[in-house]
């Protein structure tokens, strides 16, 4: 039996060293963006759109290609890609935005930005978080489920440091005191709340839990994934094997006991800067040469 594509990472570009990275939806319709230590961003993928920021679209890059210089942070959907460029400015391109980066408002205080097609969040150096595109399920953290075109404040705290959105309409964040946070629609208990259903949402953000001392935490699809004091946890629609069985949780789910997780992502984190993974119902390979398995294994 064969993956798609490769099995094992690939290693792109070796004389680079890279800090960060992010990819579009797993599949071959998708892009993926990288920076390296010197802050240049590189993407590479699928470019329907102009999602890779050439000034092309309707091509595909199997090799990353430079975009930008003095990148901070970047994010990629499926279609789109927003980079925080030259200490603050914010920028976006690919489908609704165009083939090259178009920058969003005149704001140069940009620190943090998570994106998807339908909705999109960015923190700025004051700590104040900000919210807008579609609102259908209270996604924007506002208090209606009113879309928004611009960037919209999100609360009175202004003290967010982490912010993560998701496709199934629904977001969650981080404030400085450890104290994590998730809003919009909760029909599979993705915002660690006990009123879950096909109606179940709320408009702005709920604490998850009592913990204090969560430090990351990423959205795929109806899950969340945190991490805390080094170990990691997940709730909401948890996939279990390759049989495309799941369970639903409204807690945090503790995966695994290793105690030294530092970032986490779809099926995926890093401890002890080696990158592990762990069960995918859906056939995407992990860069395992084994099938689907439930703990977090090392990519070797």
């Amino acid at each position: 039996m064969q993956w798609r594509g490769n099995s094992t990472p690939q290693m792109l570009l070796p004389d680079l060293n890279w800090k960060t990275v992010t990819g579009g939806a797993p599949s071959s319709n998708s892009h993926s963006c990288a920076i390296t230590d010197n802050n240049d961003l590189y993407c590479w993928g699928k470019n329907r759109y102009g999602e890779v920021g050439t000034g092309e679209s309707n091509s595909y890059y199997s090799n990353p290609v430079m975009i930008a210089a003095n990148v901070n942070k970047v994010d990629v959907n499926r279609t789109q890609t927003c980079a925080i460029i030259n200490n603050g400015y914010l920028y976006c391109w690919g489908e609704s935005y165009g083939n090259e980066p178009q920058q969003i408002g005149t704001s140069n205080n940009w620190n943090e930005i998570s994106i998807l097609n339908t909705h999109k969040c960015g923190i700025k150096n004051n700590g104040n978080l900000y919210c807008w595109g579609g609102n259908s399920h209270g996604e924007l953290g506002v208090g209606d489920t009113i879309n928004k075109s611009e960037p919209t404040k999100v609360g009175d705290f202004t003290d967010w440091n982490k912010i993560s959105v998701g496709r199934n309409d629904f977001s969650c964040g981080i404030r400085d005191n450890g104290k994590l946070y998730c809003w919009g629609r909760n029909n599979y208990g993705q915002l660690g709340l006990e009123d879950i259903g096909p109606d179940a949402l709320v408009t702005t953000p709920q604490q998850v839990g009592t913990f204090t001392d969560w430090d990351e935490v990423y959205i795929d699809g109806s899950t969340t994934y945190a991490i805390r004091d080094g170990k990691l946890y997940s709730w909401g629609q948890i996939k279990m094997g390759k049989f495309n069985l799941y369970e639903i949780k409204t807690e945090p789910q503790r995966i695994g006991t290793a105690t030294n997780w530092n970032k986490t992502s779809s099926y995926c984190g890093i401890r002890d800067h080696k990158l592990n993974c762990w069960s995918n119902a859906s056939g995407i390979p992990l860069g395992l040469q084994t099938y689907y398995p439930n703990t977090p294994q090392k990519v070797e």
